[in-house]
């Protein structure tokens, strides 16, 4: 397990972008469902978030501050598309800028990652999830997180928080009626200027977001994939693929 100030040093501009390559319904579980709440999913604390949807599909615009938005490489915006249901244990995230497809199945423990190139059939790489047994990672709600009040994101009236960690603040900001994300940026503050100036590293904005349960079938591998799982190459050691952050570490999977 990571300790917070590790979580906070890893989403330095494109470490956890990266990696990226980052929300149900079962009987007798709750749609929602945060660590830090009571057994009804009710806060327990004013400062405590209500917690935020388990299943739902939406767009993630994830923007690098400190890259070169006139170079093509390494993209300082990255778009994807998400489908997201924890509790089954299901993950499908489409990587538009690269035209990629992340396809993971906690709960047959298999996964699979498709590419496009023009002109080339679909590439496709498929892995067992590791270690063996694991289970879909929940919302990790920072513990030190204070509430800030409330503010407008574009034209959502949200609750603000913010961790600080060092020279590290993590702002998060979740819809006030529907406790969903919309906004989470991390910014460094560079304290050997004078005065000490704070700069945005990446921002993740959680757009379009449909709550709700999510069709098994939307897990399936893609229609312009021919051959099903046997034209799947098994990734060497069965070494997987990197975690998706949807949303800052608060959601990953």
């Amino acid at each position: 397990m990571k300790s917070r100030s590790q979580k906070m040093s890893m989403s330095s501009p494109w470490c956890v972008i990266n990696l990226a390559f980052a929300f149900a319904c079962v009987i007798n579980l709750p749609l929602f469902t945060l660590g830090s709440t009571s057994p009804q999913g009710v806060s327990s604390s004013s400062e405590t978030p209500q917690p935020v949807p388990l299943a739902f599909k939406a767009k993630v615009e994830v923007y690098a501050h400190r890259l070169d938005k006139k170079n093509d490489y390494p993209p300082s915006k990255k778009v994807l598309s998400v489908w997201y249901d924890q509790p089954n244990g299901r993950l499908r995230v489409e990587f538009l800028h690269t035209k990629r497809t992340l396809i993971r199945r906690y709960d047959t423990e298999e996964e699979f990652l498709i590419t496009r190139l023009p002109g080339f059939p679909t590439e496709c790489q498929k892995s067992k999830v590791m270690p063996k047994g694991s289970t879909m990672p929940l919302p990790d709600w920072p513990a030190g997180a204070k509430h800030l009040g409330q503010e407008k994101i574009g034209e959502k009236l949200c609750n603000a928080y913010r961790e600080q960690v060092g020279d590290i603040t993590l702002d998060l900001y979740l819809d006030a009626k529907t406790h969903a994300p919309v906004r989470a940026r991390v910014s460094t503050t560079d304290r050997k200027s004078s005065p000490p100036t704070t700069e945005p590293d990446v921002t993740y904005d959680v757009v379009e977001l449909e709550e709700g349960p999510v069709p098994v079938d939307a897990f399936a591998l893609p229609d312009d994939h021919v051959g099903g799982v046997k034209a799947c190459e098994r990734r060497p050691h069965d070494i997987g693929f990197p975690y998706v952050h949807l949303f800052h570490y608060v959601l990953r999977a």
